[in-house]
């Protein structure tokens, strides 16, 4: 039997200690320079990293739009990753270009937490749209409309941020309206697409009953999507018939969300303020 010498040991643990924390270091950084501001909240389960942005203190609106990112890095090398955190953070780019009251809230484990409390593999494998993930986040998000008096929240998540948004949206209060990018809706289904092992740790919203009708749901979806097809929601808007799916032809799973999100922020705007919603 041979062994590792102690030092190479301490270099080969530093190096993976900086490949955690460089990511949740880089979007720091992206937060610092758009002038979001970092917070720590504890859910009910998890450690979660919220930003806010600067109209949440100048209170323009009654309405909250929270932000919730994809699923991040989950697999490397048929392993489970050391840090989930997303390399490339869609939603939170999203927040910066949003004038309304926003935040982002972390996933459990992501953003230099995934060596916090509870925080496990499963967390961001087979079970990262479990009903402990929800119900962590829900409480972060009620936590953070209750201490800042806002009236109404608007949830956005884009990829599998999506799918965390729209089961939050049918168990919380004050949820006008469900805003998804790219979101894998029918989880069961986008899994064997991709002949991906099940998520048997999760939930899945195509396995939801309908949501309430008062809730807006306005589903975006890029025609040139190859990591979530069109073809892997429709279980999910044959359960909510009421959903709406607006599509964009030149779009796929990373371009364009981020450089037409202000326009597409506008529509959606609209389409609550008016409730009617049925044209992209």
């Amino acid at each position: 039997m041979w062994m590792i010498p102690h030092r190479i040991l301490l270099a080969m643990a530093a190096g993976i200690l900086c490949a955690c924390t460089n990511f949740a270091h880089n979007v720091d950084q992206f937060a610092t320079t758009h002038s979001l501001t970092k917070e720590l909240y504890s859910g009910t389960t998890f450690d979660h990293v919220v930003f806010r942005n600067n109209a949440t203190s100048s209170r323009n609106s009654q309405t909250l739009h929270v932000y919730i990112d994809g699923d991040g890095q989950t697999w490397i090398n048929n392993k489970p990753a050391i840090d989930p955190t997303s390399r490339n953070p869609i939603s939170l780019r999203l927040m910066a270009n949003d004038s309304s009251p926003a935040i982002y809230v972390g996933r459990p484990c992501h953003l230099g937490t995934s060596a916090g409390k509870n925080c496990e593999s499963k967390v961001w494998t087979d079970a990262r749209y479990s009903a402990a993930v929800v119900d962590s986040m829900k409480s972060v998000i009620n936590s953070y409309r209750d201490n800042h008096d806002f009236d109404q929240l608007v949830l956005i998540g884009y990829s599998g941020g999506g799918v965390i948004a729209t089961l939050l949206a049918a168990r919380m209060d004050h949820v006008t309206a469900v805003v998804t990018l790219a979101a894998n809706l029918d989880v069961d289904r986008w899994t064997g697409h991709h002949n991906y092992d099940p998520l048997v740790g999760s939930l899945d919203p195509a396995n939801e009953p309908a949501l309430d009708q008062q809730i807006v749901q306005i589903h975006l979806t890029g025609l040139r999507d190859n990591v979530v097809p069109p073809s892997v929601q429709e279980r999910y808007f044959a359960v909510n018939p009421n959903a709406i799916n607006w599509t964009y032809e030149s779009f796929d799973h990373l371009c364009c969300w981020e450089e037409q999100w202000q326009r597409i922020l506008r529509d959606i705007r609209n389409c609550i303020a008016a409730e009617v919603c049925n044209t992209q």
